[in-house]
């Protein structure tokens, strides 16, 4: 069977769904079901005001205050259909399963009507539950350790494809689900990526370690990929007359891989990372004395083709794809095709610098797909620098060594590996001039954070989706301070709130201090 036809309509990138908040919004909510949005009556411009309200004065009266004339306004989200994915527990029976809450006691709540996914999930939970029946998948009960079928874990692109993960307590079904795939891809035509997890635990944990794939002998990837359109901005020294492309931004999503669950708002967020970084940058050469940014050949597009970069700036109207269509999809290494005709990145020693100058260093610490790093890499002020990804996770990695390929940047000056914060050791003198850092709700902890302090890194932007954290990681660098902050509202009516800053330190012009300044070690040879 030939692979199915991708989806190919548009999408609107700050409005996934215009459907206004009220307390019937959602029926689940009004009848006192499901109480996982508590905020859900209250107007969405309120909620926000309130979130913004509550995480400034957060911080301000922290142990390293920030002012409160530092925030940007915040980049909010549409009320619903907003949620990329869904984490549906399976319980019920093979004729009547149900898909959403469970709980040990056998309790359960089927929450395929919720108003907070994407359509795309909308629309594909009715079928697997169809599916889920028709093929005599038997729900799991805790309570009684009975049952094969777990979970459904679903992940959806902005352009409607779809990654749909069967979580099992054994392998027994999983020939099932091999055989079925030409069943199941007539139901889920949009469906672009198919996994077994097997978690064989009694208890509610979400997924185990062994991941099958299935379906990529009949053309299926494995990865989904994210097209994500970051707004036109400004960029300095952008000639006269030219105008700003929107950015598209190729994540490769393996099976086992975080992304942001707000597609809209994930955009803002990386959107507003590349332009401060960019910002900063030019900053910088001004004060040096370098030429500026944005010249000829600094990657600006004309005429839908991207000069000598391997990118591609503009998504085709209704398609969801960049100036022209993917070699191979979702395969490492395919190149965006700019006009029919591939970029390609020579490497250039440092767009915008001097003959000579050592390239910009930017690392991106817990990058998992890469996000931010290649966000980063593929602004045209930003041109020439070496950016470095680091992340636990071996597939995440992957994934964005793949999407780096896909874009065609540069190896020797955009790469990405597997391991752990403490690569950023100000013993070793290896040391970025910007320094990106996202972590999960722990936050960096006292250890990266004095790494950070004794490193002199003179610039830092810290993505974090836990204020309290933040606040405490902000108390352990004293020699670095908000400069600005953003909050982004990924989970609207709910009290979660997530913030970027940029530190700044104290006295330094935002580079590579003396003990930096020059060395080179555990850098590629360019």
């Amino acid at each position: 069977m030939g692979r199915p036809p991708r989806p190919t309509a548009g999408r609107a990138r700050s409005a996934p769904s215009q459907r206004a908040p009220s307390r019937t919004a959602c029926s689940l909510h009004d009848a006192g079901a499901c109480r996982s949005c508590p905020d859900l009556a209250r107007p969405l411009p309120e909620q926000l005001a309130a979130k913004q309200a509550q995480v400034a004065g957060l911080l301000a009266d922290g142990p390293a205050p920030v002012a409160r004339d530092t925030w940007l306004p915040p980049a909010g989200s549409a009320p619903t259909g907003f949620r990329n994915k869904a984490k549906m527990a399976v319980s019920g029976s093979v004729s009547a399963p149900v898909l959403g809450l469970a709980d040990r006691f056998g309790g359960s709540l089927d929450l395929r009507g919720c108003p907070l996914h994407v359509d795309a999930i909308q629309e594909s939970l009715p079928v697997l539950g169809q599916l889920v029946t028709g093929l005599g998948l038997e729900p799991y009960h805790i309570a009684t350790d009975r049952g094969e079928l777990k979970y459904l874990l679903l992940t959806a692109s902005p352009t409607g494809a779809l990654m749909v993960r069967w979580v099992l307590r054994s392998h027994r079904h999983v020939g099932t689900l091999r055989r079925a795939l030409p069943r199941i891809r007539r139901a889920l035509p949009q469906l672009e990526v198919m996994s077994a997890n097997i978690q064989p635990v009694r208890q509610a944990v979400l997924e185990g370690e062994e991941e099958i794939l299935l379906g990529l002998a009949e053309g299926m990837s494995d990865r989904l990929q994210m097209d994500l359109l970051l707004p036109a901005q400004d960029v300095p020294g952008r000639p006269e007359g030219r105008k700003a492309e929107e950015t598209v931004l190729p994540l490769l999503l393996p099976t086992r891989s975080f992304f942001q669950t707000n597609t809209a708002v994930a955009e803002e967020l990386y959107a507003t990372a590349r332009q401060w970084a960019a910002q900063w940058a030019s900053r910088r050469r001004a004060d040096a004395g370098w030429a500026d940014a944005g010249r000829a050949g600094t990657g600006w597009m004309a005429g839908g083709q991207v000069a000598g970069t391997g990118q591609v700036a503009t998504r085709r109207a209704g398609t969801g794809r960049a100036g022209g269509e993917r070699a191979s999809t979702g395969r490492a290494g395919a190149g965006w095709m700019a006009g029919g005709r591939a970029g390609a990145d020579a490497g250039r020693t440092g767009a915008g610098s001097k003959r000579g100058a050592v390239p910009l260093r930017l690392w991106d610490l817990f990058c998992g797909v890469g996000g931010f790093a290649l966000a980063l890499a593929s602004h045209p002020a930003l041109h020439g620098a070496q950016v470095r990804g680091v992340e636990l996770s071996a597939s995440a990695i992957h994934g964005a060594q793949a999407s780096a390929r896909l874009m065609g940047l540069d190896p020797r000056r955009v790469w990405f590996e597997a391991g752990d914060a403490r690569v950023l050791d100000p013993r070793s003198g290896s040391v970025p001039d910007l320094l990106v850092v996202n972590p999960p709700r722990r936050g960096i902890g006292p250890d990266l954070a004095q790494r950070i302090e004794a490193s002199g890194v003179g610039r830092v932007l810290y993505s974090s989706c836990n204020p309290s954290s933040l606040v405490s990681d902000l108390a352990a660098m004293p020699s670095l301070r908000v400069r600005r902050a953003r909050l982004f509202d990924m989970f609207p009516h709910t009290g979660h709130a997530e913030v970027l800053v940029e530190l700044g330190r104290s006295g330094s012009g935002g580079g590579r201090d003396g003990r930096s300044r020059g060395l080179r070690a555990g850098w590629p040879e360019s």
